[in-house]
């Protein structure tokens, strides 16, 4: 390692709103790396960012872009790529960067060391769960990646595992470096304006957080919610946070209908600054998703002592630990029993409420730097 520490570029694209769970990461991350001993310097470098002479990427290019509120000009997805082939390598060179970071799959080609971060790989065993364009782009840019990489970073050891079987990656170059959770997530009273201005009262309402996708199984949560006691279902209705996805026609129709008959309520995309409150002032966190290469909203549900239902299995259970209610996601009964436990039980709900914050404890992004920085150093001395 350099004694002045290590200059890193970390791209910064998964940044752009509306900012899902790899945003949070690249956010996170950067910022507990400015802090890390290791490191000298983050530059984040984004395509948008590069291509700042407007005129100098439509020469080098040869194509038009348009306006679209960012610095210069946003860029399709294949000028993009272009764009970064022609001015990450430059920028990266006058820059005097280390180490490339891809936080988000892929890497570029470049001559200096790269590592590049796996968040999961759902694409290859739930490939239905997910646009098309997406399987393919992550068959075509994975591999590639691998083969460029000096380090592979995962967020789990599960998925650790995972890339180790499926691409035959050498094991000593795979690291499983676990997320964190935002100091905001802490157990405390919510903020009742902020949960009055969604139409929420504390104590009131079932949460469930995250991107609306298939993957994140919110049919069968739907319907588990509505196997409950038409009172209970009234008393604590489902609230689904997260912003549009893809192939959502269906769940949005029936999330509708729920809305419709008093059982849910769907305020969408919610602000990093409201999303601490509305974990503190939930009666249960719900997240049955059907694979994760983490789960965030777990532990940052957990963290503000909510009590929380996830799945039984892989890295959602490894994460969990004996800190939250652990169902079969396929399974509706299961879930729904599951449910009325968590929203009733409670000498179950007092163990949950005191576990969940312990075991957060154990993650922070400290230390998800800390574990980054080795990583990078590794990388560096192949």
């Amino acid at each position: 390692m350099r004694q002045s520490g290590i200059h890193v570029a970390i791209d910064a694209e998964p940044l752009r709103p509306p900012r899902t769970g790899i945003g949070r990461y690249v956010l996170e991350l950067g910022r507990a790396l400015e802090s890390e001993p290791a490191i000298a310097r983050v530059s984040p470098l984004a395509t948008v960012r590069l291509a700042e002479n407007l005129d100098h990427a439509r020469a080098l290019l040869g194509s038009a872009t348009r306006p679209d509120g960012f610095p210069g000009a946003r860029l399709t997805a294949g000028i993009a790529r272009r764009a970064r082939r022609a001015f990450l390598g430059p920028v990266i060179r006058r820059s005097g960067v280390d180490l490339f970071h891809g936080p988000n799959y892929a890497l570029p080609r470049l001559r200096i060391p790269a590592v590049v971060t796996v968040h999961d790989l759902s694409h290859l065993y739930y490939p239905e769960t997910h646009p098309a364009h997406r399987v393919h782009y992550l068959r075509r840019v994975l591999p590639r990646a691998l083969d460029r990489a000096a380090a592979v970073i995962t967020v789990s050891e599960a998925v650790r595992r995972e890339v180790i079987a499926e691409f035959r990656f050498p094991a000593d170059r795979v690291h499983a470096v676990p997320n964190g959770v935002s100091p905001s997530f802490v157990p405390g009273a919510p903020d009742r304006a902020r949960l009055a201005g969604y139409g929420l009262e504390s104590d009131g309402y079932l949460l469930a957080v995250g991107t609306l996708e298939p993957r994140k199984n919110l049919p069968n949560l739907l319907a588990a919610h509505a196997r409950l006691p038409a009172a209970l279902r009234r008393r604590f209705p489902l609230v689904v946070v997260g912003a549009r996805g893809w192939r959502d026609a269906l769940l949005q129709r029936e999330l509708e209908r729920a809305v419709a008959r008093g059982d849910a309520v769907q305020p969408g995309y919610v602000p990093d600054a409201d999303l601490a409150h509305l974990y503190a002032g939930a009666r249960a966190v719900a997240y049955p998703s059907r694979y994760e290469g983490f789960g965030l909203p777990v532990l940052e549900a957990m963290a503000c002592a909510a009590p929380t239902l996830t799945s039984n299995r892989g890295a959602l259970l490894e994460v969990a630990g004996d800190a939250a209610l652990a169902v079969d996601p396929d399974d509706a009964l299961a879930l729904a029993d599951g449910l009325h436990r968590i929203l009733t039980d409670e000498r179950l709900r007092a163990h949950l409420r005191q576990a969940g914050p312990q075991r957060a404890n154990a993650y922070a992004w400290s230390a998800t730097a800390a574990g980054t920085a080795a990583v990078y150093a590794a990388a560096l001395e192949r």
